[in-house]
């Protein structure tokens, strides 16, 4: 059954037009930011990212196929999180959140392209680690074939995580980022998952509508509390 999905998948995933050129346009934007000390205009570009990772497109009167949009996501969250490598204190939460939203995409194609690319720059300390916060968000939509490899890479980020802990205490210095420590990354989750997962509390009644968030949960601390199982912390 999950062999006929991937396939149904990819010949969707590869059915794409305009997402395309739009992703090859945000990839242009982007090199302008590069070197740039100060950039204007990046409040203009964070404003259009937004509006395609809430539509799936530039503006939500614009009807778009399911696959474009999800092309379009893929993009613009991919986008954020080059932007975040240098202009992190530029993202503001509500577009932080969203980016994290991306990984729960009903494409693998999405959801393994984003989450390898926070994956590749936490790894080479060039994002914060709270963008780990998006493999719980895509932990509910994972297949049995993916979740190993992506439990794996939230593992290293959590152990890298550790190990930077361990080298600070060693040497009592201070740290700067809130996330350098492997548990600064929870208030993070735990915050965008109560406003984008969490049912209402005091309306529902239902124990089974909160079933997303504690497999959310779960998957995240079972990672925290196993990843200084060989004594780095």
């Amino acid at each position: 059954m999950e062999e006929n999905q991937t396939a149904a998948g990819n010949s969707q995933w590869d059915d794409r037009s305009d997402s395309y050129i739009w992703s090859q346009n945000i990839g242009q934007e982007l090199l302008a930011f590069k070197d740039a000390h100060l950039r204007p205009d990046i409040d203009k570009l964070l404003a259009t990212l937004k509006s395609v990772l809430q539509h799936g497109d530039v503006s939500e009167n614009l009807k778009s196929s399911s696959v474009d949009k999800a092309h379009m996501k893929l993009a613009a969250a991919k986008a954020i999180v080059h932007l975040a490598k240098c202009w992190e204190q530029k993202i503001p939460l509500d577009i932080f959140e969203l980016t994290l939203q991306a990984s729960q995409s009903e494409f693998p194609q999405a959801r393994r392209g984003l989450l390898s690319k926070i994956h590749h720059y936490i790894k080479d300390r060039l994002l914060d680690a709270r963008y780990a916060c998006a493999f719980a968000f895509g932990a509910g939509k994972l297949q049995a074939s993916e979740l190993k490899e992506e439990k794996q890479n939230l593992m290293d980020i959590i152990q890298m995580q550790y190990q930077l802990k361990s080298r600070q205490q060693s040497v009592h210095s201070d740290v700067n980022s809130s996330t350098a420590y492997p548990e600064g990354i929870l208030p993070h989750l735990i915050h965008a998952l109560a406003h984008h997962s969490c049912p209402e509390v005091d309306e529902c009644k239902d124990i089974q509508a909160f079933e997303t968030i504690y497999r959310q949960l779960y998957y995240f601390l079972s990672t925290l509390i196993h990843g200084d199982d060989d004594g780095k912390g």
